[in-house]
């Protein structure tokens, strides 16, 4: 219920000297020009008006969203993928870890403060991705333990500002994309073994080797390193004609 409605109780308050603050909002307490303190959602009586004054704006408290493209990083096996994920987010500096931040970070415009969180998500994805290989990126049965590891490290990280992961999945990854020649030439594999396990010419384990001598043949054409005991199979034909 909005604490404006209840119009008495609020005139004579106001009128009396309380400081009434918006709710989803809070609001920074100077005392001799130095951050004080930071007051929640309702009203307050001024311990010290001589001496106390109030931010000229609030600071919401409310989730947003911002979108964290074109992160491009090398995996494991020296491939470039490019990785594209959507951040919710919501700005509470009574959430800060770090007290004497506070005073710097309720200055924070949104731009400045949506820049901060690109660049830690884009330094956390660097180095967390780092740690897979491109088949096990693309293929997307990691995607769910890649989203909660990406969760807690920015998390961390982010909560030093004041700035805290809102929702079921506040770290949703929308796209993880390889090179064109890459994912031609991993396309071009995958349905060349389709089509000779369809003839029944081969088993499946001759059919494999088939399938991992051309790849990898095709991965020294463009001069890329793959590590021959981590080429993808014929399980992963779904995922790799569909890119996430």
């Amino acid at each position: 219920m909005n604490y404006k409605k209840r119009s008495t109780k609020h005139y004579w308050l106001t009128k009396l000297g309380w400081q009434f603050v918006e709710p989803k909002t809070v609001l920074a307490v100077f005392r001799n020009e130095q951050f004080h303190r930071l007051l929640g959602p309702g009203y307050h009586f001024p311990i010290n008006k001589w001496k106390e004054r109030y931010a000229d704006k609030p600071i919401s408290v409310e989730a947003r969203f911002v979108s964290v493209n074109d992160v491009q990083i090398f995996t494991v096996d020296c491939i470039k993928v490019e990785i594209n994920l959507d951040v919710l987010f919501q700005f509470d500096p009574r959430e800060c870890t770090l007290p004497h931040n506070v005073p710097n970070v309720i200055d924070y415009t949104n731009f400045r403060l949506e820049k901060l969180v690109i660049a830690i998500c884009s330094k956390v994805v660097r180095s967390t991705c780092a740690t897979f290989e491109a088949i096990q990126l693309v293929g997307g049965a990691y995607r769910q333990q890649l989203e909660g590891k990406l969760t807690a490290h920015i998390q961390r990280q982010l909560q030093s500002f004041g700035v805290l992961l809102v929702g079921h999945t506040p770290v949703s990854i929308c796209s993880i994309s390889l090179p064109k020649d890459i994912e031609y030439e991993w396309q071009k594999a995958v349905q060349r073994q389709i089509y000779a396990s369809s003839l029944g010419e081969h088993t499946e384990e001759s059919t494999q080797a088939i399938f991992r001598q051309e790849l990898l043949a095709n991965s020294h054409s463009i001069k890329l390193h793959i590590r021959q005991d981590n080429l993808p199979s014929i399980a992963d034909a779904p995922s790799l004609q569909n890119t996430i």
